[in-house]
């Protein structure tokens, strides 16, 4: 009896066991959840918009001390009250061996913390991709705006980046020579020159700036013409609005410019009249009475809006000069 009991508890561990090793082979070749693969990808649009820009700036001279004079702040740069925009120096060449000086001593810095991540525990890949994507958007902005003063600090900043995730991702990276190599070319430097400090700085001043307030100015059709001199102002019946001219004359009566005002029509038909060029480019250098089909052609669609301009500018030529009128 006790026998058969071994057997029964050894069929069932048996089955047991089966089972088990069963339901892993099926869950490792029939996952019931789908997996796709999946890239990052980020997608942007830039907009290219021409403006101007109006500065006030104050022109600072330096004191008068004789010397070459490097200026660090860019020109139309802000800087605040006693804040250096130049360093004076005794000679050209020391100023170079000094910004020189102190461009290898950032490569140093910036090589010398690559070495070390590779040395010691590794930055999360992540963070150096994100910061890697960051850096390329503001590489890309400004060379987009044609602003190219932080070009190079850019373009090291993305070849840092690049190196850490090489070393990040196992690649065998040394910069131990070129380490060397620019730790000697500074031993050099200041072998050669030993006095590459600064003679003294040119400061900024206390000024205060007005503020110049930026603003979308007032909408006008771009073919409505400048009206210099006397103007003429006259308007008609259109089809859903009254429509509205102003225009100027030489002394013969030829029209020489001509302002419309057909807002109120029907969009994309009667407010052609005021939109394309052509139509009001048709009134000028001539001499009233204007008709259409006679010395003026109506606009296809807008045949109601064409007349009650006809008949404004037929008005505005009999009426007399308006001194208040406002272009």
């Amino acid at each position: 009896m006790e026998t058969f009991a071994k057997r029964i508890l050894m069929f069932v561990a048996a089955v047991l066991m089966i089972g088990y090793v069963g339901y892993h082979i099926f869950m490792a070749n029939y996952s019931p959840v789908t997996v796709s693969s999946a890239e990052r990808c980020v997608e942007y649009e830039t907009l290219d918009t021409q403006g101007l820009v109006v500065r006030n700036e104050s022109l600072i001279p330096h004191s008068g001390q004789a010397g070459y004079v490097y200026y660090i702040a860019q020109n139309g740069s802000r800087v605040s009250k006693n804040g250096t925009i130049a360093d004076l120096y005794a000679s050209e060449q020391q100023a170079a061996d000094h910004q020189r000086l102190q461009q290898l001593d950032q490569k140093i810095e910036e090589l010398e913390s690559i070495q070390e991540q590779g040395q010691s525990n590794r930055v999360n890949l992540d963070i150096i991709t994100t910061q890697l994507g960051k850096v390329q958007s503001e590489l890309i902005g400004e060379m987009n705006a044609s602003h190219f003063s932080r070009i190079d600090e850019l373009s090291d900043q993305l070849l840092a980046l690049m190196n850490k995730q090489q070393i990040t991702i196992g690649k065998d990276v040394d910069f131990t020579a070129q380490i060397q190599s620019l730790k000697a070319e500074r031993e050099r430097l200041n072998a050669s020159n030993t006095a590459l400090a600064a003679v003294g700085g040119v400061l900024g001043i206390e000024r205060t700036e007005p503020v110049l307030v930026f603003g979308v100015a007032e909408k006008k059709p771009v073919e409505q013409m400048a009206l210099v001199g006397d103007i003429h102002e006259g308007s008609a019946k259109g089809f859903a609005s009254d429509v509205r001219v102003q225009l100027t004359m030489d002394a013969a009566g030829a029209i020489t410019g001509l302002a419309i005002e057909s807002s109120g029509e029907t969009p994309s038909f009667g407010t052609r009249c005021m939109e394309e060029p052509t139509f009001a480019e048709q009134f000028v250098g001539k001499t009233a009475p204007f008709a259409i089909g006679e010395n003026i052609d109506a606009l296809a669609g807008a045949t109601v809006t064409s007349t009650a301009v006809v008949a404004a500018v037929n008005a505005a030529v009999e009426a007399p000069a308006n001194p208040d009128a406002v272009p």
